[in-house]
């Protein structure tokens, strides 16, 4: 006979919508410390900087600090594939011969220019000075002098510039400037699926997920999906219902459509696209970085109430973000195959979260994060308040069925543990309520005597979202 337990089922759809054709977030990543599969709580940045090091998940911890607060949790990844500089590439003001070459692992994503801000003569670097900047000239670091060894390592990068003169006579020109890209470290399947074996077998509770990084592309960003999918079944086994956001993949829209196309899970929010934002942990260079979107989406999902839609526009515009790769405003494309992206509204400084979409099925309940959030918060309230009732002694009918003044008992305590939950705070707008309502009942008919099974039902209503509004305009005598 098996031991004592629980089984729940989510009906989905409920609710038989059609559509038309504050938390603890957990952070996943690669950073340049720390110890993989471990898992760290923080509540400062210089504390996440200090532990972490470099590298994006350090990045989305401290945006997470920044703009929700504390405390974020974080577990640094097995890194699959190195941090990489690209070509670098010069453009002369004249006829300078110098060169530069990187070495080293990049500890994050950088878009590295070096700037000449002194000229350089002879088989020498000589008077030569340089400034850097690791977000495409957005910020650049204090004027340096050209190294008598020619070789300079720049601070948290893990990258050293090695200045080469060449034939001469003019080495380094006033005006050059050298650039070239570097990828970040990234994890793969297998590395993320060691993370979550570390998870389960650890009792820390976290709200959602949050899997930092961007895929090389699409396919590799749905194989991705394909992984995280799978985990997270794993924990709604163990009663964890939560959900998580990921990166759709370095590619175009198109590709991502495609490779996207084929995969759903109502757990999972998909985000495109790349945003120039802010850094939480700013060093010479490093002010505005190009950052996945999904850094601040996961950021605003922390700070919000469960029932808050992350599109909301009195919400704010997105904290530190002054550009986006992609807006979902001048190129619809993406939000109708339920991938989250950003956009600008007109009339409004800054950007915001189009639609924070669940990968979800056509048809499924579950079209918004909000939705999944609720339905979390639903999920765990009834199990920690139906754990009470196991094995618990209840008086029957003559029939084996459970007697009415014990069933009306547990739906009390089950009514109210729920309304504490979903009906009694105050929601975003100032007023009562996650949901709508919420009714949780007991089933009177099966023979609890025979089966030592009691039988529930839970249903929730959410609230209602405003995403169109429709309005008639025009003079008027009578006004």
């Amino acid at each position: 006979m098996p031991i004592p337990s629980q089984t729940i089922t989510i009906l989905d759809p409920g609710l038989g919508l059609v559509e038309p054709s504050s938390t603890t977030p957990l952070i996943l990543g690669c950073s340049s410390s720390g110890t993989v599969d471990a898992l760290y709580s923080f509540s400062t940045k210089s504390a996440a900087v200090t532990t972490l090091g470099e590298g994006p998940l350090v990045e989305a911890v401290c945006t997470a600090l920044d703009v929700a607060g504390s405390p974020v949790l974080a577990m640094p990844l097995t890194v699959n594939a190195a941090g990489a500089a690209g070509a670098v590439t010069p453009t002369r003001v004249a006829a300078s011969t110098g060169t530069i070459t990187v070495g080293g692992n990049s500890n994050d994503s950088y878009e590295v220019q070096v700037k000449i801000a002194a000229s350089s003569t002879g088989v020498t670097v000589g008077t030569g000075v340089f400034q850097y900047s690791l977000d495409d000239g957005r910020t650049f670091s204090e004027p340096i002098n050209i190294p008598a060894g020619m070789t300079y390592t720049m601070p948290k990068t893990g990258l050293t510039l090695t200045f080469v003169v060449g034939g001469g006579p003019l080495a380094f020109e006033k005006g050059d400037l050298h650039e070239f890209d570097c990828s970040a470290p990234y994890y793969n399947t297998a590395g993320l699926a060691s993370a979550v074996t570390a998870l389960l077998a650890n009792s820390t509770e976290w709200a959602f997920l949050v899997l930092t990084g961007t895929p090389a592309s699409a396919a590799d960003g749905a194989t991705m999906f394909g992984a995280l999918q799978t985990h997270m079944a794993s924990f709604e086994s163990q009663f964890r219902f939560v959900r998580a956001i990921m990166d759709a993949g370095d590619d175009t829209t198109a590709n991502v459509i495609t490779a996207f196309g084929g995969v759903s899970d109502d757990r999972i929010c998909v985000a495109y696209g790349n945003c120039d934002m802010s850094s939480s942990k700013a060093f010479a260079g490093f002010g505005t970085p190009k950052r996945s979107v999904v850094n601040i989406i996961g950021a605003r999902a922390a700070k919000a109430l469960v029932s808050t839609d992350l599109a909301r526009v009195a919400s704010g515009a997105l904290e530190g973000v002054i550009a986006v790769s992609h807006d979902e405003f001048l190129n619809e494309v993406l939000d109708v195959h339920r991938i989250s992206t950003l956009r600008s509204w007109l009339g409004r400084a800054g950007f915001y979260i189009t639609n924070a979409r669940l990968k979800s099925n056509p048809g499924s309940d579950f079209i918004y994060w909000q939705y999944g959030r609720v339905m979390d918060l639903a999920c765990k309230t009834t199990y920690l308040v139906q754990q009470n009732f196991i094995s618990m002694g209840l008086r029957t009918t003559g029939t084996g069925t459970i007697d009415e003044l014990d069933a009306a008992r547990l739906e009390t305590r089950g009514r109210d543990a729920l309304n504490a939950a979903l009906t009694a705070p105050s929601n975003a707008e100032g007023t009562r309520g996650h949901v709508s309502a919420v009714s949780y009942q007991i089933d009177r008919t099966n023979n609890v005597q025979v089966s030592q099974t009691v039988n529930s039902d839970v249903a929730v209503r959410p609230l209602g979202y405003s995403k169109f509004i429709t309005t008639q305009i025009g003079f008027s005598v009578t006004v």
